[in-house]
């Protein structure tokens, strides 16, 4: 009789984390489908950081579950407002970078007019003559996918208001950890553990690959702003190259030789 009920009970459990998984996958999806990545993944920083950072406070002058609760709250405020800030923060560093824009383009008019002698003749008939040229060209396309822009612009606008939703929804959920009771049933178990999987998995991966791009962009913001500039090499944009090798740097593999 034992065996029989232990059979059942391991069949059912088998079936209910067959149900996770589809479910799990489905919602994953939906998450690509619907443009909620952004969210999915301001989420998960926030929960995992909280995670990280919240067992290191205590409060000893509270009772246990108050000051866990206390403690994650706390937390989970000081990583969605510093990530908001960095964002921010991030904004402005690249667009204190735009005065250096005729400084670029006059480099890339210096750039066309030694490659001319290079090129064919029929390729060269495609470069502007001088850096009027070069303005005038890039007027034009903007002129010409003007529309483009727009839905860009409002297309970051949306990822950014979905950033910040995901944030808010990764810090109620550590809040719920502490909070709910942990005698959950089957279902909700098994769709618990995937998406405890899911966050371990983000944990490992993102935090490693973010401490790649760290190092990559310090030892390439030392050769940028320090080494060239001894040498007598003051190259425009230096801020947006540092900060694009980090942004690449952080998708694996592709990313270095991007930002390479």
């Amino acid at each position: 009789m034992t065996d029989i009920n232990t059979s059942a009970n391991r069949k059912l459990t088998l079936q209910y984390d067959a149900a996770a998984w589809i479910i799990a996958a489905i919602a994953l999806l939906f998450a690509l489908l619907a443009n909620l990545l952004p969210a999915l993944l301001a989420g998960l920083l926030v929960y995992e950081l909280v995670h990280i950072l919240a067992p290191r406070i205590k409060l000893k002058s509270m009772g246990h579950r108050k000051g866990r609760v206390l403690a994650v709250a706390v937390v989970a405020v000081v990583v969605v407002v510093a990530l908001t800030l960095i964002v921010f923060g991030a904004a402005a560093f690249f667009r204190s970078d735009a005065g250096n824009l005729p400084a670029l383009l006059k480099k890339m008019a210096e750039i066309l007019d030694s490659s001319r002698a290079a090129l064919p003749v029929w390729a060269a008939e495609y470069l502007p003559a001088d850096t009027a040229g070069l303005k005038g060209q890039t007027a034009h396309w903007l002129r010409e996918h003007a529309s483009e822009l727009q839905v860009v612009g409002k297309e970051t606008g949306r990822a950014l208001a979905y950033i910040l939703i995901g944030m808010v929804i990764g810090a109620m959920l550590c809040l719920r950890d502490v909070i709910q009771n942990h005698d959950q049933r089957p279902l909700a178990r098994a769709l618990t553990e995937r998406a405890s999987r899911l966050g371990d998995s983000f944990r490992r991966i993102v935090f490693a690959q973010v401490r790649i791009a760290a190092i990559n962009t310090a030892i390439t913001g030392v050769y940028l702003a320090v080494v060239l500039p001894l040498l007598g090499v003051h190259l425009p944009f230096t801020k947006t190259m540092i900060g694009i090798t980090f942004i690449a740097g952080l998708l694996p593999v592709v990313g270095n030789l991007v930002s390479n």
